[in-house]
C-alpha cells in the first residue's frame, strides 16, 4: 500500500473509500507484533499515512473518514508501543497529525532521546511551535478515543 497523490483532477469524486480504508486497516495490523530493531545510526523512523490524498483532505473527505483514518494511525502506534523491546525502552513512539489535511500525517519513532528533545525546538523564521489555547482538541473534534498509553499534546507547529 502506497501514498498517492491526486495530479489528475481539481477535486474528483473519490473511489474505493470502503477498499482504501480496509487497506488502511491492514497497514494498521501489520505493525502488530513489529517493532524495526534494525536502527542503526537513525535519529528516528517514519511512516506516513499511505492513502490517496483527496481521501483525507479537504474539501472531499470528511470527519467520519478522518476520524476512522486518525484511529487507524492510533492503532498502528499502540501495535508499536506494545511491540518495543525492552532494550529500546527510550525509544518513543509519536503521531504527529496534520489537521485539517492528514496527509502528511506519520507515525514517528525516535530512536534518539536528544534529537526527539532538539525536534520541537522550532523558533526560527520559518517554523515556530506553541501550545494550543482553549481549542478543542482533535481527539475531541473527530471522536476519537485514545489508549491508555498514548497522551495527547497540545501543540502546534
Amino acid at each position: 500500500m502506497g501514498r498517492q497523490i491526486n495530479i489528475s483532477q481539481r477535486h474528483p469524486k473519490i473511489r474505493g473509500i470502503k477498499r482504501r480504508l480496509n487497506a488502511l486497516d491492514h497497514w494498521s495490523h501489520s505493525f502488530q507484533g513489529y517493532f524495526p530493531l534494525d536502527v542503526g545510526n537513525s535519529e528516528y523512523w517514519n511512516w506516513k499515512i499511505p492513502v490517496l490524498d483527496i481521501l483525507v483532505d479537504p474539501p472531499k473527505t470528511t470527519r467520519k473518514i478522518q476520524a476512522r483514518c486518525l484511529n487507524t494511525l492510533i492503532q498502528a502506534a499502540n501495535y508499536l508501543i506494545d511491540a518495543r523491546p525492552l532494550e529500546l525502552s527510550f525509544a518513543r513512539v509519536t503521531l504527529l497529525i496534520t489537521y485539517s489535511g492528514m496527509f502528511s500525517s506519520e507515525i514517528c519513532i525516535f530512536v534518539d532521546p536528544n534529537y526527539f528533545d532538539s525536534f520541537f525546538n522550532r523558533t526560527n523564521d520559518y517554523q515556530s511551535l506553541y501550545l494550543l489555547n482553549n481549542e478543542q482538541s482533535l481527539v475531541e473534534k473527530l471522536g476519537v478515543r485514545l489508549p491508555i498509553n498514548i497522551r495527547r499534546s497540545r501543540l502546534r507547529i
